[in-house]
């Protein structure tokens, strides 16, 4: 997937296309309440996107309309921010050993999420209540099959 930067285009072309992106990132984040999202991860090649927007945005079901808008206008602001050739995501250290580059996850029941340091093989969670019961098996669930796909560890 090419950025803004990768295409052979006179300056003058890529100063017209950057202009009209930055008005659609714009745009898409007013529709997101103003919100563009606390993006750790954002690899649309792999489809591999971390971000939080508000620690109230848990979606449960599809009730909540408006937090499934606001998520997907930041994704579509996340996508043309890499268009552009931004470079969007941040990495987390850990508290323990130091090392740069800690994973953070979310959990498939939507209850939480957790940080995994492939150097130390610390563990930080954080979840609900309602959550308790299957957070950890979730977490062994997730670390074994990213350890597998070769993406920690």
């Amino acid at each position: 997937m090419k950025t803004l930067q990768e295409l052979d285009l006179c300056p003058k072309d890529k100063a017209i296309i950057e202009s009209w992106l930055k008005e659609w990132i714009q745009h898409f984040t007013e529709l997101a309440d103003g919100r563009t999202g606390n993006v750790y991860r954002a690899d649309f090649e792999k489809m591999d996107i971390f971000y939080f927007t508000d620690c109230k945005d848990i979606i449960l079901s599809d009730k909540n309309k408006q937090v499934m808008k606001r998520k997907r206008m930041i994704m579509l602001q996340l996508l043309l921010r890499h268009l552009t050739g931004e470079k969007v995501g941040k990495k987390i250290t850990c508290s323990h050993c130091g090392y740069d580059d800690v994973y953070i996850g979310s959990r498939p029941s939507g209850g939480g999420h957790f940080m995994f340091c492939p150097k130390c093989k610390k563990t930080d969670v954080c979840t609900y209540p309602k959550f308790y019961d299957t957070t950890m098996q979730e977490i062994k669930d997730e670390l074994i099959k990213l350890t597998l796909e070769g993406r920690i560890i």
